[in-house]
Parts: structure tokens; C-alpha cells; sequence
């Protein structure tokens, strides 16, 4: 499976990519329900100097009549007192594992900026795109 071919702009950050040039048709186990990769999670891109995100999913998971949900969200950092640490060490008899800690963005998931629903990867690619562009233009 290839991946969808998107417009990529300076800031924006891959999170996950799960969006590929396949149709639901080719996709159908044999009881009719969809496969991988029409689930919740299918693309999530962030851009931390804007505040934004933009987040796909496949509507209903398994159904083959379902659609693309696509939004564009705002966000934020929660602020803390005291700056947490950057880092975790653990020691075991293997080694030394160190887990880099990375701070969470609260996505306003109540008031996405736009939202709409798909049921063509082409139209969702193109969707997608003009929020990337707009998004770099300011």
C-alpha cells in the first residue's frame, strides 16, 4: 500500500500516518466489515508554532458505509508551576532505558475549526492540502 501523496508545509509534523491510495472496496474481509486501514486513527499532523492540528478517521470502524472524518482542530500546552523533567531513567539488569517526555497538546475536540465527512480519499487528500497551504500563507 502507498500513502496518500500530501503538501507537506514547513512546521507541520507527522504524529501518525495511516492514509493510504486504497479503496474500501479492496479492503472488505469476508464477513463485508473493513480492514486496516480504515480505523479511528488514520492520520494525525500537528504544528506546534501554530497550535493546530489536523486529524483523520475512518467514521465507524468496520463498516464499509461509513466515512472519512476529518478535522482541524486548535490547541495548547497546559502550563505548569514547575517545569516537569525531560526525561525518565530506568536501570535494569539489561541496561539503562531513558523515556523522553514529551509535552501533551489538549486538542479542542468540542469546537474543531472545520469538520467534514468524506467518503473519497481524493476529496480528503484535497481537503487536507488546502489546510496546509492556508495554514502557511498565516
Amino acid at each position: 500500500m502507498q500513502l496518500m501523496p500530501l503538501q507537506m508545509t514547513a512546521g507541520w509534523q507527522v504524529v501518525w500516518n495511516h492514509f493510504y491510495n486504497v479503496d474500501v472496496g479492496n479492503r472488505l474481509d469476508d464477513e463485508g466489515l473493513l480492514k486496516y486501514p480504515f480505523v479511528e486513527d488514520i492520520l494525525l499532523l500537528r504544528n506546534p508554532a501554530l497550535c493546530k492540528s489536523i486529524d483523520l478517521g475512518w467514521g465507524e470502524e468496520g463498516n464499509p458505509n461509513s466515512q472519512y472524518c476529518l478535522r482541524y482542530l486548535s490547541w495548547h500546552i497546559p502550563s505548569y508551576r514547575e517545569m516537569p523533567k525531560k526525561t525518565i531513567e530506568r536501570r535494569s539488569a539489561e541496561g539503562k532505558l531513558i523515556y523522553e517526555l514529551v509535552q501533551v497538546a489538549d486538542e479542542n475536540w468540542e469546537n474543531p475549526l472545520d469538520e467534514c465527512y468524506l467518503s473519497d480519499r481524493f476529496a480528503v487528500a484535497d481537503k487536507i492540502n488546502s489546510w496546509l497551504v492556508d495554514s502557511s500563507l498565516g
